[in-house]
């Protein structure tokens, strides 16, 4: 988590080219623009395959469990990136202490719980 939060702040804290600001804009063109919209299209899923690769090597430095599904793992991080970007620009920063915190306890909490869903939907 720490990593995450640094290197947001390694992206956004040059005043001359944040490229956090990039992102935003960059998000927002893609839904009206078609052809930017595969180019981001592109560059998120290779993106998201890095850290697929990342995930991999978690599970096989035993950083997480050895039965993790690594591309959960990664839509899930993937995921958590654009609301840490949102959240600097717009609300205030979230430390990697407070994600690591409501990670673990939104995990405790569904514990057994995506199955159960995942029956339901399927019924």
């Amino acid at each position: 988590m720490a990593l995450w939060v640094a290197e947001l702040h390694t992206r956004s804290d040059n005043p001359d080219y944040d490229m956090s600001r990039v992102a935003l804009q960059t998000w927002a063109e893609a839904l009206r623009d078609p052809a930017l919209h595969e180019h981001a299209r592109a560059s998120y899923r290779d993106a998201l395959g890095h850290v697929g690769d990342l995930a991999t090597r978690w599970r096989d430095a035993g950083q997480i469990p050895a039965d993790a599904d690594t591309k959960a793992v990664a839509a899930t991080v993937f995921t958590l990136m654009p609301g840490l970007v949102v959240m600097h620009h717009l609300v205030g920063d979230v430390s990697a202490d407070s994600l690591l915190g409501g990670i673990s306890s939104l995990g405790a909490a569904l514990h057994g719980l995506p199955r159960q869903l995942g029956d339901a939907r399927g019924a």
